[in-house]
């Protein structure tokens, strides 16, 4: 199924036209050239969806007053499209004296066709014969709540209502390590990583889930080979926590608030990527945090593995060499946000073998050529 993003003059993002492939793929580039904005751009459209655009705007981005990128005229449009499958989907943001305008003009369009309609100030959308009363939300969140058999509607809906981001340097590491889980009936990590333990658990007691549980455990018994065995749970009251059974000391579990930091985000990242959904979206944002190299790379090899096995599409945004050298085979699911010399209008992020000959990427260490300033970073002066 097609997943491509589209923007325009949003924030740091001049022009972004990025087709998201199957399976694991990364996004690099300069400190402030938007890797993160793009994972935001898809977690702001799904809370526009379940909330209206106004308030997510004002949650991810403090309001709209900024949104507009420098760098854009001041009377460009700021342009937002998701397309799944053949839906496409596309909003366009208007900006009077720092504030969003009330109704933002709205399209969908299936397979060429015009399905929904949604003109600039307008209260109302059209879509097929229907006049839609819109109100705070999204033209399409009106459209699906009266005509939820519609499977185009259902289709782009259920892509954005799967997609989740995880940022690993927002787990709150040390209150899920020292005060555990809160019990509860989740079935999927939390951006926070505080409900790890109890969705855990969820996964080990619901036969349907399983699988994501055992999945967790032989990775990390593949990432840790000498070290990791398995897990028991603990649960006092309401809380639900782990210990951690280990080759070392014996038969002497270790309490997960001794475990090191790296083994510990090794096992976030590796529910966050348990916790995508069939045809679904997750996003990583600096996978690599705390952890060994060697064990990124065993990571990663287990991230790949799931993905392709469970239709479950994954975008990292790295900084990582070891990560990049994962796919010294496969330059084309490596995808830069600055590639140096092409024209500002060219659209973004362009796969590494559209920068560079694949026969020449061939000879060398992806990782290498991204710390020598090859792609992907702040060029060095040069002088004349």
């Amino acid at each position: 199924m097609r997943v491509r993003l589209r923007v325009q003059n949003f924030a740091v993002l001049r022009a972004i036209d990025f087709e998201i492939p199957s399976g694991v793929n990364v996004l690099v580039g300069a400190n402030g050239s938007g890797k993160s904005t793009v994972l935001d751009v898809i977690e702001l459209l799904r809370h526009a969806y379940e909330r209206g655009l106004q308030e997510s705007l004002g949650h991810h981005f403090g309001g709209a007053s900024q949104i507009r990128n420098y760098d854009a005229p001041p009377d460009a449009d700021i342009v937002l499209g998701l397309d799944v499958g053949d839906v496409e989907w596309t909003t366009t943001l208007r900006i009077t004296g720092g504030s969003l305008d009330a109704a933002s003009p709205e399209t969908l369009v299936a397979r060429g066709q015009v399905k929904l309609r949604r003109q600039a100030l307008s209260a109302e959308a059209d879509f097929g014969d229907q006049k839609l009363k819109v109100g705070e939300y999204l033209a399409v969140r009106s459209a699906w709540d009266r005509n939820q058999d519609d499977e185009d509607l259902t289709t782009w809906r259920d892509f954005l209502r799967k997609y989740r981001v995880y940022r690993s340097y927002n787990y709150r590491l040390h209150d899920l390590s020292k005060f555990g889980s809160e019990a509860s009936p989740d079935r999927s990590l939390d951006v926070s990583g505080l409900n790890a333990f109890s969705v855990f658990q969820n996964w080990y007691l619901q036969r349907p889930y399983r699988a994501r549980h055992s999945f967790v455990c032989d990775s990390l018994r593949h990432i840790y080979p000498d070290y990791f065995r398995d897990f028991d749970f603990q649960v006092a009251g309401r809380t639900v926590t782990l210990q951690i059974l280990t080759s070392r000391w014996g038969e002497r579990p270790i309490q997960v608030s001794q475990e090191s930091t790296g083994f510990m985000m090794a096992f976030l990242s590796l529910c966050a990527v348990a916790s995508g959904e069939p045809g679904g979206l997750v996003a990583i944002d600096e996978l690599e945090n705390s952890i060994q190299p060697a064990a990124i790379e065993r990571l990663f090899e287990c991230i790949d593995e799931y993905s392709s096995t469970n239709d479950v599409r994954v975008l990292i945004a790295t900084h990582s060499p070891v990560v990049l050298d994962q796919l010294r085979t496969e330059p084309s699911s490596i995808f830069v946000l600055d590639p140096g010399e092409l024209s500002p209008s060219q659209p973004l992020p362009v796969p590494l073998d559209k920068l560079f000959d694949p026969g020449w990427l061939a000879q060398f260490s992806l990782g290498r050529l991204y710390t020598s300033l090859e792609y992907g970073a702040h060029r060095l002066p040069t002088n004349v």
